[in-house]
């Protein structure tokens, strides 16, 4: 894990679903953070997701 997604997180998609349902994403913003570069990426999986 690199880290716990607060709610009202927003990633951005960075692919296709992979292993059923984990999309690649990176993070953009948490409630504690706006990230503007370096920007920390992994997997999430795809119901936890809502579209803005």
């Amino acid at each position: 894990m690199i880290m716990q997604l607060p709610p009202e997180t927003v990633v951005e998609s960075r692919g296709s679903a992979t292993n059923g349902k984990w999309l690649p994403v990176v993070v953009e913003y948490t409630p504690q953070q706006t990230y503007l570069r370096n920007l920390p990426n992994g997997y999430v999986w795809g119901d936890y997701l809502c579209r803005l």
